[in-house]
């Protein structure tokens, strides 16, 4: 199976986050600016590709459900496919407040407008700036988006959310990929397996 679809590399080093490094994560961007530290929080709370999160406008944030709509880019098809993905509220609440998308949301110009224009090679490159600051080796193979989107799957995983719905958040067109996330190993594992102990 082609390293794109492992959560380890071809030297078996881990292309994801931990929850620890995810806490570390979220904490560390507090340090960047504002809209670094939001579009980060984002990438970490969402599973989305970088480019995915780069693209979202204020209509995309559903205020009410607590959801933020991502366009799923991978999928090749002509009819646009779109995931909802249940957010904390306390990461609404920031973006909320930060962007005011209340008022955006009713401006017939800006609604439609990226929240981010940043290209995807400064999105990358702010969170490399936040992978640094928490402490991450920048040459391992999940300092990176990837990375977090990586561990965000494991994430849900460890949760206990069902394959259908990993499968539907992170966008995969094929169950064969979401696999991987249920396939978890390392201390991931043992946490798991500790549950029964």
């Amino acid at each position: 199976m082609d390293t794109d679809f492992q959560l380890h590399d071809n030297e078996g080093r881990r292309k994801y986050l931990t929850p620890e490094e995810r806490k570390t994560f979220e904490e560390a961007a507090k340090n960047l600016d504002r809209d670094s530290m939001m579009f980060c929080h984002t990438l970490l709370h969402t599973g989305g590709r970088i480019s995915e999160v780069l693209e979202l406008t204020p209509v995309r944030f559903d205020l009410v459900r607590k959801e933020i709509i991502i366009r799923s880019l991978k999928k090749r098809s002509e009819k646009a496919k779109y995931r909802a993905v249940p957010v904390p509220d306390r990461l609404l609440r920031d973006l909320k407040l930060v962007y005011d998308l209340e008022r955006l949301q009713k401006d017939k110009e800006l609604k439609n407008q990226r929240i981010w224009s940043w290209s995807r090679e400064n999105g990358w490159k702010k969170v490399k700036k936040a992978m640094k600051l928490a402490g991450i080796d920048l040459e391992a193979p999940h300092a990176c988006p990837k990375g977090l989107r990586h561990g965000f799957g494991v994430h849900l995983a460890m949760a206990g959310v069902p394959e259908s719905q990993i499968q539907q958040l992170l966008g995969h067109s094929s169950r064969e990929v979401t696999a991987i996330y249920t396939n978890v190993l390392g201390l991931e594992k043992r946490e798991l397996i500790s549950k029964i102990w």
